[in-house]
């Protein structure tokens, strides 16, 4: 691991794990869930993993919340007692698109199984070297840690800055970064003639629909873009391009379903069901294992096998008995001379 200017070996790294262990009360949090503000320093991921070490399982809060916000949570939490799922290992808390936020319940055999998807579709590489600029109290923070921890891989700490990014990545040999289509673009603006180094291999695009122009731009900087689709409720992805096809991810959507995924698409809404799907929602019936889960978002599955997402759930705008889908309409302004951005809501 390394952050804030200082790199830890794994033997290191266990010995802050082992001294966060001694601050934890196991007793006090037997069944219940630990709270940690997931901060993007060492201090949180050393907290993480005594928490996975001794299974008591963490709930996330994100270091932004304002006071009212997390003292809704925790009471929430209070409310909802223990955690019926001997597994679990984390709890994070949906965006709440739908309404109230509700915890997610993902167990220690979810993360292994989305590590699992996801390292059939990129694969490691000796000296692999993951870059987290993503929130650590989302999913897609959390699950660089446990993919890195399954592989033994190094994970880099950073704040994102978008002037800075070029020479993170080259300072750390990072291998693998993780970004959402906002960030991307940043970087490419604020270094127009910035072509990215050989050791960078991929870099996942995720959180939010990524527009055409963004990854035509890419594809021109020679920037290899994973494209990716998932859920807090399903360890982060669940589908995502083809490694093979990194330098032109326009041409398959949000990807593919990866492997140990099952996908289908009912009335125009997303379902999927697998090894990583979560466990249920804290304080609700739990999941059977066969059971589907309704993303809410809708799409469909085209003659390749890939995923083309038309709205994210809460995004769908219905007006005069049609359903309009705003990243349609967003990808056609945008194509529009003069436009730079485009944003469509109802």
């Amino acid at each position: 691991l390394s952050g804030a200017g200082r790199a830890y070996s794994f033997a290191a790294l266990a010995a802050r794990a082992k001294a966060a262990m001694g601050d934890i009360d196991r007793a006090r949090f037997a069944g219940r869930p630990y709270p940690l503000v997931a901060t993007g320093d060492v201090d949180t991921v050393a907290t993480l993993l005594a928490l996975l070490e001794l299974r008591v399982p963490a709930l996330l809060l994100h270091p932004r919340l304002t006071a009212v916000e997390r003292d809704a949570l925790l009471a929430d939490a209070a409310r909802a007692g223990s955690v019926p799922h001997a597994d679990a290992a984390a709890i994070i808390h949906t965006s709440g698109t739908t309404g109230t936020p509700r915890g997610a319940v993902l167990t220690r055999g979810a993360l292994l199984a989305s590590a699992r998807a996801s390292a059939a579709n990129l694969g490691w590489e000796d000296g692999d070297c993951w870059l987290a600029c993503m929130p650590l109290a989302r999913v897609g923070g959390l699950s660089i840690v446990t993919r890195c921890l399954a592989a033994r891989r190094k994970v880099a700490l950073a704040e994102f800055d978008a002037a800075a990014f070029p020479a993170q990545v080259d300072a750390e040999r990072v291998t693998l970064a993780s970004l959402v289509p906002t960030m991307l673009a940043r970087v490419l603006d604020a270094h127009p003639r910035w072509t990215p180094p050989a050791h960078l291999r991929a870099v996942l695009v995720g959180g939010a629909a990524a527009p055409a122009r963004l990854l035509e731009r890419a594809a021109a900087r020679g920037v290899p873009v994973i494209v990716t689709y998932g859920l807090t409720e399903t360890c982060s992805m669940v589908a995502a391009t083809p490694y093979a096809e990194r330098y032109a991810a326009a041409a398959c959507g949000a990807g593919r379903p990866l492997p140990g995924v099952e996908m289908r698409v009912v009335d125009g809404r997303i379902e999927v069901r697998g090894p990583m799907r979560m466990a249920g929602y804290w304080g609700e019936p739990p999941l059977a294992t066969d059971d589907w889960f309704d993303t809410g978002d809708m799409g469909a599955l085209d003659a390749r096998g890939c995923l083309q997402l038309h709205a994210r759930r809460g995004d769908l705008i219905v007006t005069g008995g049609e359903n309009v889908y705003p990243a349609e309409v967003e990808r056609e302004l945008e194509r529009c001379p003069g436009v730079a951005e485009a944003a469509v809501f109802g």
